[in-house]
């Protein structure tokens, strides 16, 4: 499989690998082989991962106009942010109804080719790229989201969905995938750092991984 994305908690990597996520102990990453201790099932392709405040959070990669991508989320959505919520002793994923069931979910109005997203205290900050088109990173603010009485139920629980709309925008080159807020930072991760991409002339391609001041470009 395609792993897009990786997060780590204290006692877990989490690897997405297409339609499931993965986790590993970090007890059995000693050895030569690594086991996968449990596959998590998610309804279409996953985008990222990411382990922040007591979340596991994770969302699917969504383009509308390409058949390969075009897999909703949900009948009434076709990109969700769902978030959760990781034990407070054992530092893991719980069972509801004998299945995982995120405790949060968001909806974007920027819902398009998202590849990665981080979360601070204040704001949701989504990485869009598709192809060798501009990326553009989307900061939503987190105390302005909206509950319009929507609700999603999954097997048998019903989880109010929370709207947000992108507050500030920042184009930048192609490929970008995978970003991280750390002290008031995004760190910004680009795909045309590989060697596939890097040999064709019309790539704008960067090796470094990127740092941007949230609160300056916000302003």
């Amino acid at each position: 499989g395609k792993i897009n994305g990786i997060a780590v908690s204290d006692k877990d990597i989490y690897l997405t690998n297409g339609d499931k996520i993965q986790r590993i102990s970090l007890e059995n990453t000693d050895g030569e082989y690594i086991k996968v201790e449990e596959n998590i099932s998610q309804n279409c392709t996953i985008a990222f991962v990411e382990v922040k405040d007591g979340y596991l959070w994770t969302g699917n990669y969504y383009k509308s106009d390409d058949k390969k991508y075009n897999a909703k989320a949900d009948e009434n959505y076709g990109f969700l942010v769902k978030g959760y919520k990781l034990d407070a002793e054992t530092g893991r994923l719980v069972q509801k109804n004998n299945s995982y069931i995120p405790d949060v979910l968001y909806s974007l109005d920027k819902p398009e080719a998202v590849q990665g997203l981080t979360i601070s205290e204040n704001y949701v900050i989504t990485a869009s790229s598709y192809s060798n088109g501009r990326s553009v990173i989307d900061v939503y603010d987190k105390t302005k989201s909206v509950e319009n009485g929507e609700k999603i139920t999954l097997d048998g629980v019903e989880i109010p969905v929370l709207n947000l709309k992108s507050e500030n925008k920042l184009y930048a080159m192609p490929y970008l995938e995978e970003i991280t807020e750390a002290d008031g930072s995004i760190y910004a991760l680009f795909k045309s750092s590989s060697i596939s991409l890097r040999k064709y002339d019309n790539v704008t391609a960067t090796d470094y991984i990127w740092k941007i001041d949230v609160e300056n470009f916000i302003k």
